[in-house]
């Protein structure tokens, strides 16, 4: 009662980091929450994190125009490379990775 200070409960998959807070109304129910988005949001995540961030550094050093290299980011983001992760397909998504990259680059 004398204080605010205030800890979320939080979620991470890697470099990922999802926090949840009620404003100290219930944390009991941000732990539920944080529980419900464990299943949502599995380690896949932070593996495909992983990923865009080996990416982006390669990608800022390769391409020197930064319209090609968003286009070339957005490609790996919205590409189904995050489902493979999720399936236990490490191998296939690092070949769409290539293939993303290589097809944007031709």
């Amino acid at each position: 009662s004398r204080c605010d200070f205030l800890v979320p409960s939080v979620l991470r998959r890697g470099a990922l980091s999802v926090a949840v807070a009620t404003d100290g109304k219930s944390p009991l129910f941000a732990r539920r929450v944080r529980k419900e988005l464990e299943e949502i949001l599995p380690e896949a995540y932070g593996e495909f994190l992983e990923i865009l961030g080996e990416q982006r550094d390669f990608l800022k050093e390769t391409v020197p125009d930064e319209q090609a290299r968003r286009k070339l980011f957005e490609s790996l983001v919205y590409s189904d490379i995050l489902e493979l992760l999720k399936k236990g397909m490490r191998k296939e998504a690092e070949e769409k990775v290539k293939q993303c990259i290589s097809s944007l680059q031709d």
